[in-house]
């Protein structure tokens, strides 16, 4: 137990030194601050702009456009519609008049607004009442759209309520009825259950956070902990530390468990820095739906907990299992970088998969492949916890134990084996090769 304990100690010292233990909380650090910068722009690309009104018509239609304009932003936002004197077909006016005000956005309704709304209602015109926009602002990044959409969606509203302006002579006091006669109402059949005034949409965006966030999560711990693994074993057999510890008075399943119980600690360890980061960063992206989990009967109790860490830490551990098996192939450092390949791509196919697809509907053969791959399973997990999926609960535990294992007994066998200090097998007589592995020795 000595020797394991000491063993555990020696690679989680190898594995979480001052600069490793920085550098994650750094960059867990950043992905927080930028979800939190990330968060601040949502917030003031969906504000109300302050917009300048210029009313160039003189029939009643256009005094009403610009009470719309009013009743739009409410008693709440008086102060961001600022009624502008500069003439309506003055454009060097209207622009002085906007940087002097500081406004970005002006409406300015055109002459004939109202006769033009008439004569097209009526089937004479050719087009409806004309409202110009001008524009002294443009933003860039993913959220320099939506300025322009609050504003066409302003436009709708003028739209619509002049609309029942001109047809509450036909129907007094019923033309918002008659703009809309028909109503809908979602009823949702979800894991057993009918919701009513939900939609598949309210849904997915609450599943949006275990959809996205651990997926992301799992593949970025694998990813690295694999590279320090076998970068580790490439250094160790560089500086010759290996040969040294081979020598030792201790039992080769004993080093394995040591390397594979130390590196596995490091490596939740370096997920829960993760798992803080990209929770901050993935929730202020995040649309923020009116459902939340607990609406939909979805939370996890804390058997369902200890299930996700059990799957989480067997995927580490055959992450790991697979990296010691690469590793024992590499002679040197530089030659390690080059395995780290494999690990990353076997990640990244559950994970852009699980993100973008349901995995109930996927092809068969896909399916197969996804479970093959011991990734897949921890990127899954709370969706199916959470979604009564048992099966795929149970299963995915099971052939994660049994891969574990496997690649467990890989490596003692590789560690019993000359790979580790020729970075080959060496062959024998009856040129078995590699298979030599899996025979007992006489």
């Amino acid at each position: 137990m000595n020797h394991l304990w000491n063993l555990i100690r020696k690679e989680l010292k190898e594995l979480l030194t001052p600069a490793s233990v920085i550098s994650i909380v750094v960059v867990a650090v950043l992905f927080a601050s930028l979800g939190g910068m990330i968060g601040s722009e949502v917030d003031k690309a969906t504000e109300l702009p302050a917009i300048g009104v210029i009313n160039g018509d003189s029939g009643a239609l256009g005094d009403e456009a610009v009470g719309y304009i009013e009743d739009y932003y409410g008693a709440g936002f008086p102060d961001l519609v600022t009624k502008m004197t500069s003439s309506y077909d003055d454009r060097d006016a209207i622009m002085n008049e906007m940087n002097d005000l500081g406004i970005n956005i002006v409406l300015v309704i055109d002459s004939g607004f109202s006769d033009d709304v008439l004569a097209f209602a009526g089937g004479t015109g050719t087009r409806g009442g004309t409202i110009n926009i001008f524009w002294s602002e443009v933003r860039t990044g993913v959220f320099g759209a939506v300025s322009t959409a609050i504003v066409y969606d302003l436009i709708s509203y003028i739209n619509i309520r002049t609309a029942q302006s001109l047809i509450s002579g036909y129907y007094p006091g019923d033309a918002e009825n008659v703009l809309s006669p028909v109503a809908a109402d979602n009823f949702t059949v979800f894991n057993g259950r009918v919701f009513e005034g939900i939609t598949p949409a309210d849904i997915s965006a609450a599943l949006q956070s275990q959809s996205l966030l651990m997926p992301l999560l799992i593949m970025i711990v694998i990813t690295m902990i694999g590279g320090m693994i076998i970068s580790s074993m490439g250094n160790e057999k560089e500086n010759k530390t290996l040969e040294t510890l081979l020598t030792l008075p201790v039992k080769r399943t004993t080093i394995v468990s040591g390397k594979l119980i130390g590196s596995a600690i490091a490596g939740m360890i370096f997920g829960v820095v993760y798992l803080a980061g990209m929770y901050f960063y993935t929730s202020s992206m995040s649309a923020g739906g009116t459902v939340s989990l607990e609406n939909l009967g979805l939370t996890l109790s804390l058997i369902d907990w200890t299930i996700v860490a059990a799957v989480i830490f067997l995927a580490i551990l055959s992450a790991l299992g697979i990296c010691m098996i690469l590793g024992a192939f590499v002679k040197n450092y530089k030659a390690a970088q080059t395995l780290t390949l494999p690990i990353t791509v076997f990640a990244m196919i559950p994970m852009f998969v699980t993100m973008f697809a349901d995995f109930s509907t996927l092809p068969a053969v896909l399916q197969v492949i996804l479970f093959a791959i011991p990734f897949t399973h921890p990127m899954m997990i709370m969706n199916n916890l959470m979604l009564g999926n048992t099966f795929m609960v149970w299963a995915g535990l099971g052939y994660l134990v049994i891969f574990a294992l496997l690649t467990i007994y890989i490596t003692v066998r590789i560690y019993n084996s000359d790979i580790l200090l020729t970075g080959l097998v060496k062959k024998k007589k009856d040129k078995k090769g590699i298979l030599s592995l899996f025979t007992r020795r006489n």
